[in-house]
Parts: structure tokens; C-alpha cells; sequence
């Protein structure tokens, strides 16, 4: 395995297994003094749902960061993956991942880059899409949403903070300032950012957008985070 240099590579968010009793936690201390991420429960429930067909999935990871759910859901076997990430520091991490975890990984890609790098990829190229912790950090949560329904055939996954304060009972988007700083490495960049106030105004969203099966996963009013998994096709999910 290569050293890890994490004055030029940085410290890690998520939390992945490299080898037997080595993980992106033992070479850092958390990014930010942030808790690690780690995405081993997601890639089991996505493999709940999928069961022996998930080795055909092709996966989209929406700001994917260092990679951990591509990582994770390879594990089981997924015939591709691609995510993507506006900063530099996450695609690196996730470039020395698949350099050195102990599984083969040349199915997976990992760019630096927005919503854009989706033009290369014809409309449902993916069977599943995680569009995991971004929500909350965009300008136009719901127009960078659509290109990614556009390109997924099956079920997308949203995971996001939310507003618990506001009335759920009106589903609703509320707006919350939000950073520019691109050197931040888990804030927004667009200077702006809308917040739901709870699972149904995703689900109505995301019935728009044509993905009208759906159900909460989790929601937590104490962190303020919820899960949405929505799906294409009935009986998915």
C-alpha cells in the first residue's frame, strides 16, 4: 500500500475500508474535526433491495466526496460506477482508494466537476443515483436534481438535512444561507441553499421528475437529516 501523505492528500471524511484492519480513519484525524462518514449501512440497504442483480447496476454518485458508497457497493459487485465532486481534495482521496483497496475497482471513475460532466452520459445510463448529502448546499436543488433524473432508469436516493421548525404539513423548501468558499470542504459553493422541511415536499419533487414510488428510509429530527428513496418502477422498492 502506498504511505499516505496527509499534508499533500488531506484528512479524511469518509470512513472506507482499504485491507484487512486498515481504514481511511487510521491514516487521519476527521476532516474539519468532523465525525467520520462511513457508508457501509447504505451500501447494505441498496444491496437489501437489489439482492444477485445489483452486479448489473451501473451507479451515479452525485458529490461523491472520497468515494465511499462507489467502494462500499463494490463489495458486493456493481458492473460500474461514476461520481463525481466540485473539489479537488475528494477526487485525490478517492483516486489513492482505488489505488490501493484490496478489491479490483477499475470499473469505477471519479472526476472533479458539476452537474456538466452528466452531458457525456446518455438519458438513464444509471440505474441508481445517490444524490447524498447535496441537496442542502445548492442553488437550485430541484434543476440540478432533474439532470440527474434524467440520466438514472431506476431509483434515486436523497439524503439531506432538513428544516424540522417548519410546518411539514405545507411541504416546502426554506431557504438557509449557505457558503462560497470552495476551500471548505462540506459547505456549498453557490452561496445559497434551500433546506425541505420534511420527506413530502421530496416526494412531490421527485414524482415530477417521474419517480413517483417512494418511501422515507430515516428521518431525524435531532440531527436534522432525513432519507428519500424513490423509484421509476413500481414493486422496486
Amino acid at each position: 500500500m502506498e504511505e499516505y501523505n496527509v499534508d499533500s492528500l488531506g484528512k479524511w471524511h469518509h470512513d472506507i475500508a482499504i485491507a484487512d484492519g486498515v481504514r481511511t480513519s487510521h491514516l487521519s484525524a476527521p476532516y474539519n474535526g468532523n465525525a467520520f462518514v462511513c457508508k457501509e449501512k447504505i451500501a447494505n440497504d441498496i444491496k437489501n433491495i437489489y439482492g444477485d442483480s445489483l452486479k448489473d447496476k451501473k451507479v451515479l454518485d452525485v458529490a461523491c466526496n472520497a468515494g465511499g458508497h462507489l467502494f462500499e457497493l463494490n463489495r458486493f459487485g456493481i458492473k460500474s460506477g461514476f461520481g463525481f465532486d466540485v473539489r479537488s481534495l475528494w477526487i485525490q482521496q478517492a483516486n489513492w482508494v482505488q489505488r490501493n483497496i484490496d478489491i479490483p475497482c477499475d470499473n469505477l471513475l471519479f472526476a472533479q466537476g458539476s452537474f456538466d460532466l452528466l452531458k457525456h452520459f446518455a438519458d438513464r445510463h444509471f440505474h441508481l443515483s445517490l444524490f447524498n448529502g447535496i441537496f442542502y448546499h445548492l442553488a437550485n436543488p430541484i434543476n440540478e436534481l432533474e439532470k440527474v433524473a434524467n440520466k438514472t432508469s431506476e431509483i434515486i436516493i436523497v439524503n439531506t438535512a432538513y428544516d424540522p421548525n417548519s410546518n411539514c404539513n405545507n411541504p416546502a423548501l426554506v431557504y438557509k444561507n449557505e457558503s462560497s468558499a470552495l476551500e471548505h470542504g462540506l459547505s456549498g459553493v453557490e452561496g445559497l441553499s434551500w433546506h425541505p422541511n420534511g420527506e413530502q415536499v421530496l416526494f412531490k419533487i421527485l414524482a415530477h421528475l417521474g419517480f413517483p414510488y417512494n418511501k422515507l428510509s430515516f428521518k431525524n429530527p435531532d440531527n436534522r437529516r432525513l432519507e428519500v428513496i424513490a423509484s421509476r418502477v413500481p414493486d422496486l422498492i
